[in-house]
């Protein structure tokens, strides 16, 4: 609009610009935005922001699969504060926040590691937080689940077809053509053998083989209740702290690491979770046929006991009568 008024400036006489300007101030005063409108343009300006930001995202990332452990998709806590006492001013969270986010893995105690997945995509990266939104860093995994879904078109598929799609499908990190480990297949197998046969895309054990198959990319799913994540203002709200003190990062930073330790690869738990309405692990029956089912026969019951009162009242009638 502002640039519109000058070029007209520029080409005409002050008082042509004067009445140009006067008729654009008109126009815009005359004309009207629907909140739907409004919406859609608020929407777009903030899905474009987010992947211009997403470029910090990114750049974290990199610093973190740079002190990554042997392809885990997971770096030493002692590594994390490290790089957070030599100026890293990102990797400074303490442990009790990191574990609240589902970011920190514990399966061995004395090691313990954060998952470069969760904590790239934990809320204490995330801009902007406001009580309508958060800003927080773009998931790699669900462009990866998206493509999966436009391949397979269906909430259910056989171990086999997966595979194929998995070792076409690249990510940032992992080339497009490769061969799945034995691990990784029999892992699948073993999700579709308790699961009627076929692998359900998006139950929890799904989710959780994705992590192993893009250990950066996808976020290793907990157990549902065991992680209480809290966006910045929540958890200093609470009175917590959110950032380990210098004692404490410099505590777990001294840890010396053992030479024969065994190889820490990611934890695998066997138990599965299924969205409300999802095919169930082990019949394939569609849950909402199991309550219909159950309604049916309820209501067979009523029936059939209604009748054999009605007969048994008929029958004392008939027997007072005479």
């Amino acid at each position: 609009f502002t640039r519109r008024l000058l070029a007209a400036r520029q080409r005409r006489s002050p008082g042509a610009a004067a009445e140009a300007m006067g008729a654009e101030a008109k126009a815009a005063e005359a004309k009207t935005t629907s909140f739907a409108e409004v919406a859609l343009a608020v929407e777009e300006a903030e899905e474009k922001y987010g992947r211009h930001q997403n470029s910090e995202c990114l750049d974290l990332k990199k610093m973190l699969v740079a002190m990554e452990v042997q392809g885990t998709g997971r770096v030493r806590l002692r590594d994390f504060y490290k790089a957070g006492l030599n100026g890293t001013w990102q990797f400074t969270e303490s442990p009790s926040y990191l574990l609240e986010l589902g970011a920190l893995d514990t399966t061995v105690p004395e090691s313990k590691r954060v998952i470069i997945p969760n904590y790239i995509n934990g809320y204490s990266n995330c801009i902007g937080t406001t009580q309508y939104n958060d800003m927080c860093c773009i998931s790699e995994c669900e462009d990866l689940m998206a493509s999966i879904e436009r391949s397979i078109a269906a909430p259910r598929a056989s171990p086999e077809l997966v595979a194929s799609t998995i070792e076409a499908l690249a990510s940032s990190t992992v080339p497009s053509g490769r061969a799945l480990s034995s691990v990784l297949r029999q892992r699948l197998n073993a999700i579709a053998q308790t699961s009627g046969g076929t692998v359900p895309i998006y139950g929890r054990l799904f989710a959780q083989w994705l992590h192993h198959a893009y250990p950066r990319e996808c976020q290793f799913p907990h157990l549902s209740g065991t992680t209480r994540p809290k966006n910045l203002d929540d958890w200093v709200q609470s009175r917590q702290n959110i950032d380990a003190t210098k004692e404490e990062m410099k505590f777990f930073a001294s840890r010396r690491l053992r030479e024969d330790a065994p190889l820490h690869t990611a934890p695998w738990i066997d138990e599965e979770e299924l969205p409300s309405g999802a095919l169930d692990a082990v019949g394939g029956t569609p849950v909402a046929w199991v309550w219909m089912e159950c309604v049916v026969s309820l209501a067979m019951l009523v029936v059939f006991a209604f009748t054999m009162a009605r007969t048994v009242l008929r029958a004392l009638f008939s027997r007072l009568r005479t």
